[in-house]
């Protein structure tokens, strides 16, 4: 309470010193002026914090994430890679999927990255490759689950 009560003398002072005056209106708009600013901070330093707090559980939950989908994308490309290595054709099937255009500027490849991210990311759906010249994505859905 004391470091407040000093905080808000020094920001009365500041006032004071900016000002050039020191009447008694001047001295209330000061002690106003600073109570509004402390009352303020003090209110942003609870958001802050709790903008904080959420933001540290949520990257916390960042990495198994992560690896879940490494994880996930690493076993279900093996599997789809060691079935067409071995000449059988997985359950499912393969979809061709039309890719926003063909041109080479960073928002075109973007665009074609997020579909490939948004491809991959349906149930029973692994995006295999790209057809630049076709506009077109190739991928694998799996038989038996998943509606996309």
């Amino acid at each position: 309470m004391i470091a407040r009560a000093a905080e808000w003398l020094a920001l009365a002072g500041l006032y004071l010193l900016l000002v050039g005056q020191a009447p008694l209106a001047e001295g209330v708009a000061a002690a106003a002026a600073a109570g509004l600013v402390i009352v303020y901070r003090v209110f942003l330093l609870r958001r802050v914090r709790a903008v904080a707090v959420e933001a540290r559980l949520w990257l916390m939950a960042v990495p198994g994430m992560a690896w879940s989908l490494a994880r996930d994308a690493v076993l279900v490309g093996l599997a789809l890679s060691g079935a067409l290595c071995r000449r059988e054709v997985p359950l499912g099937g393969f979809t061709a999927a039309p890719l926003a255009d063909r041109t080479s500027d960073p928002a075109a490849r973007g665009r074609r990255a997020l579909a490939v991210f948004a491809g991959s990311l349906a149930p029973n759906r692994y995006v295999v490759a790209l057809s630049r010249p076709r506009a077109r994505m190739i991928s694998h859905r799996f038989a038996g689950g998943g509606s996309s």
